[in-house]
């Protein structure tokens, strides 16, 4: 009698689902939230008799006949669909209508991905996200020409058009800033800036603070006036990869690349990605209708599967009391 297993088995993949569920709602007032969705598939059956076997009294049988040993969870995916857009009065809340993440550094140098775009200007000017990580510079591969002026001004050309990226955010062997590292310049796997003599150099977006008039196209170009001179202070880029689902939730809104998700392409907003809107935030993508749908599923599911734990019990107890 496999009824006390199969309803187990059950009983663990409702509780997932049910905490998936509850995480969902938990966060439906998180900026960029992609919702979870359990993936649950059939257990391995036991095959009591195989297909075309013979009875005792020679007729051959052409089905199998198996019994289900339950239900097993495959893991967690996520539901990258587009979130609501709402309105904002700060030019830094950007959000992505499309395709596309963000990209943040963190302390470790590592990149982040999301689709949170809450950001604003530290003290030094620097756009940074709500745990104070760089919105990183990332440079696109075929983009050419790539050079850094002596002011650390990161440019380069990409479809006929020279574009200015950012600014060097390391700090030269005299401690000068800003520095401009050796050349020639060329970018990694990941779009990070690569010097004359292979090191990765940390790239940022840097407003000064004497700027006004500032903002951010749908292109993602940073522009503003200094000293009513209009000026270009970077470019958003976004990230892209061909399968998203692959990605590693790290916590803070952040994704992280993983074997699963691919490599990431760089590329401009609106070229092989989504556009970029200023004062807008992109809302969490839960839908509570069908949040709440699914959370009554899984309670009513986990109850019949705790029925059929309890019926189990009550007939291994009568085979027990025939045997007494």
């Amino acid at each position: 009698m496999r009824l006390i297993g199969t309803g187990a088995s059950g009983i663990r993949a409702q509780q997932l689902a049910l905490d998936t569920v509850a995480n969902n709602l938990a966060n439906v007032n998180t900026m960029g939230f992609k919702s979870g969705r359990p993936n649950f598939a059939e257990t391995l059956a036991v095959i009591v008799r195989s297909e075309n076997a013979v009875l005792p009294i020679g007729a051959m049988v052409p089905e199998a006949l198996s019994v289900g040993s339950g239900v097993a969870v495959n893991g967690v995916g996520t539901d990258f669909n587009q979130g609501n857009m709402i309105t904002t009065d700060n030019v830094w809340d950007l959000s992505i209508q499309g395709e596309g993440f963000f990209q943040v550094a963190l302390p470790s140098g590592e990149t982040a991905y999301t689709r949170a775009g809450s950001f604003k200007l530290n003290a030094n000017g620097q756009l940074v996200d709500g745990q104070g990580n760089f919105l990183a510079v990332r440079i696109p591969q075929e983009t050419t020409d790539i050079a850094v002026g002596a002011n650390g001004e990161i440019t380069g050309t990409i479809s006929g058009s020279q574009r200015i990226f950012g600014y060097i955010g390391s700090v030269g062997p005299d401690g000068q800033t800003p520095y401009a590292p050796p050349g020639p310049y060329t970018v990694d796997i990941s779009g990070r800036l690569v010097d004359g003599n292979g090191t990765l150099s940390p790239a940022m977006l840097v407003v000064p603070q004497e700027a006004t008039g500032i903002s951010v196209g749908k292109d993602g170009v940073l522009t503003g006036l200094i000293e009513e001179k209009p000026q270009v202070f970077g470019q958003v880029t976004l990230a892209g990869f061909s399968n998203p689902e692959g990605l590693t939730k790290i916590g803070d809104n952040l994704f992280a690349a993983s074997v699963n998700s691919g490599n990431v392409q760089v590329s401009l907003p609106g070229q092989n990605s989504g556009i970029v809107y200023s004062n807008f935030l992109e809302q969490s993508n839960v839908d509570m209708a069908s949040a709440m749908t699914d959370l009554i599923q899984a309670q009513r599911a986990y109850q019949l599967n705790s029925r059929m734990v309890q019926d189990g019990n009550e007939m291994w107890g009568l085979a027990n009391a025939i045997r007494r």
